[in-house]
């Protein structure tokens, strides 16, 4: 458990804190998604400077604001660490704060009761932690579908702390490089992993890995191919190389072709919609 001095945000946020409404904004929130200013999320004042929330569920990934993005000083969200049940947990103020999240790597929490106490900087949270996080890459090939919502897109693990998944990159056409960017998130964007300030670390041939330091994107210029992307929650580091059992296979026109779906998903018996082929080290979007 992390606690920390009284900034000068934290002073201006208990200084105001009768002045204003707050809202428990996050991935589910008694099932709504970031809505902003959602009266599910509600908060009451049950004394000076100190708020309750109680809820049917809230999923891992959560902040508190004026039900605004807009004062960077009413937005209320992770030390760094995760929160735990029943602990007073010192949370950090402004627009650059992470998404809270739930330590253990639990989902969700059932029943859930929050107090803010804005006068200390603090956040309490009870209820039952259920569920263990899925883990999903987004952004490759320039696919952004909400983590969670294709299952095609779940990276896997065998241990709990190594999660992989093997993504076929294409390059745009007439280029030998497959550029864009790309993060790994648990559902609904409830907590992700990325870089410090948006594409400030490329991933290359040359540069494979990466320390997960905020959550923000993760730029990469790769040669066309098929790649291993895996995230370590134990070294905190995200890395990407090719994938063994397309670079074993040489390049010659007459080696089968491997299919994968435009997020780069291996697919069998591919038919019937537009597809990436992978022969040998080359990759190209096909219909078939």
């Amino acid at each position: 458990m992390k606690k920390f001095l009284l900034s000068a945000a934290l002073v201006a946020l208990a200084a105001s804190a009768n002045a204003q409404d707050w809202y428990v904004i996050g991935g589910n929130v008694n099932g709504a998604s970031w809505a902003l200013a959602d009266e599910g999320g509600k908060m009451t004042m049950t004394s000076e400077g100190v708020y309750e929330w109680t809820g049917t569920v809230l999923g891992d990934g959560f902040k508190i604001n004026d039900g605004t993005w807009d004062n960077s000083d009413a937005i209320i969200g992770s030390n760094g660490d995760g929160i735990a049940a029943g602990e007073e947990y010192y949370y950090n103020v402004g627009n650059k704060t992470e998404n809270i999240h739930l330590a253990g790597g639990y989902t969700e929490v059932n029943n859930p009761k929050i107090v803010l106490n804005v006068n200390d900087g603090t956040i309490l949270l009870t209820g039952e932690f259920a569920g263990k996080a899925q883990y999903y890459i987004a952004g490759v090939n320039g696919v952004w579908d909400v983590p969670g919502t294709n299952p095609d897109l779940e990276a896997k693990s065998e241990d709990g702390n190594l999660y992989t998944i093997d993504i076929a990159l294409v390059a745009a056409e007439g280029a030998t490089e497959a550029t864009g960017s790309f993060k790994f998130a648990t559902a609904n964007w409830g907590t992700e992993f990325g870089c410090e300030e948006e594409d400030a670390e490329t991933i290359t041939l040359e540069n494979p890995t990466i320390e997960v330091k905020g959550s923000k994107n993760v730029a990469y210029n790769l040669p066309a191919d098929t790649y291993t992307f895996s995230l370590n929650l134990a070294d905190k580091k995200i890395s990407v190389a090719k994938a063994a059992a397309i670079n074993d296979v040489e390049m010659d026109a007459n080696v089968a072709p491997v299919y994968y779906n435009l997020q780069g998903v291996r697919v069998n018996n591919a038919k019937d919609g537009m597809f990436i082929e992978v022969r040998g080290n080359k990759a190209a979007k096909v219909i078939l």
